[in-house]
């Protein structure tokens, strides 16, 4: 085997000896180097009693359904390891502490997780990013920590980074620099699913598809009214002899927004034989039930792929030659061909610097969602359940900033500011909680490409959330208690809900115990003295 000096003696030292004058000795009887600390690495791996974070966000995509070998490249003590094998799960893994002679193996899905922050060598840093490439078909997933500069502050600086308390080196990131680094050193373009976590495909196919999905909404349309039969109408008759066949088909055509090809319906072969073509089928349906729910699909699933096409131009993604078959045929039934489907896109996404027609999207989305607080001329706030309704404008705006944050699943309320470009995501402590406190605000930068975290650590700094009545669905089982509650809650404080206010934890326990009170549940009670 060829290398370089570097690599052949950290290949010597993983092994527990070190070169010295042509002559190998045990790292263990030779005196310490002065110079320079050394490292324990292997403390940092942590002993974990759930799945990690990356395997999570792998987990929560789909791709742990059995469909895809998986390869843990500095797997630790294996723990992630042991539970996919208790559910079934391909998986295997390496590490140079803990599992130094597992056999590195190409496999669909490869996880480097938390493993470049705390290699201090950026040559072997490198390598390790790059040959988890190299063993990736599929998709990598790549991770590290991420720390703001007064957390770093506290620690002993070393190299490009620093040393921890448990003499551990770590080298913390920033949202946008960790995407900068993997970017530059596999020359791809890595996509963020969540804070510290990245997605880089291979396999460019199923980019396309794990895009388009984040795009897509879901629905629960509603159940397919059955005809009455008619023996003067042959059609009629046909579709009640066959209803679940039908609504079947009925069911896939409302999710692709358009009539299903052959083989995107499983039951295509049965289908034709009795109907004769899809075509014929939905022309069957078209006369006995209302198309105005097909109608709909069609606009919403257009919509989605614009959505989809003007966040992969932001991204700045290569103009790949051939989508997915389905996308195909999206592109094709939405907006006639590719060229076209491409400029509707790119004037979409251009409208995002144009705050008079940001300031119109976000009147018209506090008019047309079920609830959201909207400050003129300033920011829209909503909860992050009511996404999918945003107008597209309005998806971009915020898949522009996702694409550098990743995906909401610890945020629950996001705000849109109008004027600056940016968003800023809150994660609270539990949000089912009549009054929920602030853990997290994430503040995207979109024009700067930054993204900025503020943590709630202690408790007594989270602000309070007293207004969250006007963020929830008007249907909530909840809903009235809690907007009662808030009422009460606005005029012992003397505040306004329906206007923005910043209230800290203190200021909200001070003012309630100058009144003699106490929040217990939905009520308002006093305290004896």
């Amino acid at each position: 085997m060829i290398g370089f000096k570097a690599s052949w003696e950290r290949l010597i030292a993983r092994h527990g000896y070190q070169l010295v004058d042509g002559r190998l000795f045990r790292i263990s009887a030779l005196p310490p180097e002065e110079g320079g600390p050394q490292i324990d690495r292997h403390k940092t791996a942590l002993v974990r009693h759930e799945l990690s974070a990356p395997m999570k966000m792998l987990a929560r995509h789909g791709y742990l359904n059995g469909d895809y070998a998986l390869f843990d490249y500095g797997c630790g003590r294996g723990d992630d390891l042991r539970e996919f094998e208790a559910h079934g799960i391909d998986a295997l893994g390496w590490d140079p502490n803990f599992r130094p002679d597992g056999e590195k193996v190409v496999s669909h899905l490869v996880n480097l997780g938390f493993v470049i922050n705390v290699i201090e060598d950026q040559d072997e840093r490198m390598e390790a990013l790059l040959g988890a490439w190299e063993l990736t078909q599929t998709l990598l997933v790549v991770s590290a920590m991420l720390a703001n500069d007064s957390f770093i502050a506290q620690f002993t600086p070393y190299k490009d980074g620093v040393i921890t308390s448990r003499n551990t080196f770590q080298r913390y990131y920033n949202q946008s620099e960790l995407k900068h680094y993997i970017d530059k050193t596999l020359d791809e373009n890595a996509i963020a699913v969540g804070p510290g976590i990245f997605y880089v495909f291979k396999d460019k196919l199923e980019e396309q598809r794990f895009l388009a999905q984040r795009q897509r909404r879901s629905h629960s349309w509603q159940q397919l009214t059955s005809p009455t039969p008619n023996n003067q109408a042959a059609a009629a008759l046909l579709i009640t002899r066959h209803q679940t066949l039908f609504e079947a088909f009925w069911q896939r055509a409302l999710t692709l927004g358009r009539i299903p090809a052959n083989d995107e319906f499983e039951q295509s072969d049965e289908l034709r034989d009795i109907a004769g073509s899809h075509r014929k089928a939905m022309t069957l349906l078209g006369q006995h039930f209302d198309l105005a729910q097909l109608k709909q699909a069609e606009l919403e699933r257009q919509q989605d792929l614009l959505v989809y096409l003007a966040l992969n131009l932001f991204g700045k993604r290569q103009a790949y030659t051939q989508y997915p078959s389905e996308l195909q045929r999206d592109i094709k039934a939405f907006f006639g061909g590719n060229p076209q489907a491409q400029q509707a896109a790119k004037t979409l996404l251009y409208q995002i610097a144009d705050i008079a027609l940001i300031n119109q999207a976000c009147e018209l989305a506090h008019q047309q969602l079920p609830n959201s607080l909207l400050y003129p001329g300033h920011s829209l706030l909503l909860h992050k359940c009511f996404v999918a309704q945003l107008p597209p404008l309005l998806r971009v705006y915020l898949g522009a900033a996702c694409q550098l944050y990743g995906d909401l699943t610890d945020i629950d309320v996001i705000k849109l500011h109008i004027r600056s470009g940016k968003v800023s995501l809150m994660g609270y402590d539990d949000f089912s909680k009549p009054i929920p406190h602030l853990v997290e605000r994430v503040k995207i930068k979109m024009a700067d490409q930054e993204v900025n975290f503020f943590d709630y650590i202690n408790e007594q700094t989270r602000p309070p959330l007293l207004n969250k009545s006007y963020l929830m669905a008007p249907d909530d089982p909840s809903f009235k208690a809690q907007r009662a509650l808030e009422q009460r809650l606005s005029k012992l404080l003397g505040m306004d809900l329906e206007t923005e206010h910043h209230l800290s934890r203190q200021q909200y326990e001070s003012a309630l115990k100058e009144q003699k009170r106490r929040i217990s549940g939905f009520r308002i009670c006093s305290v004896k003295e």
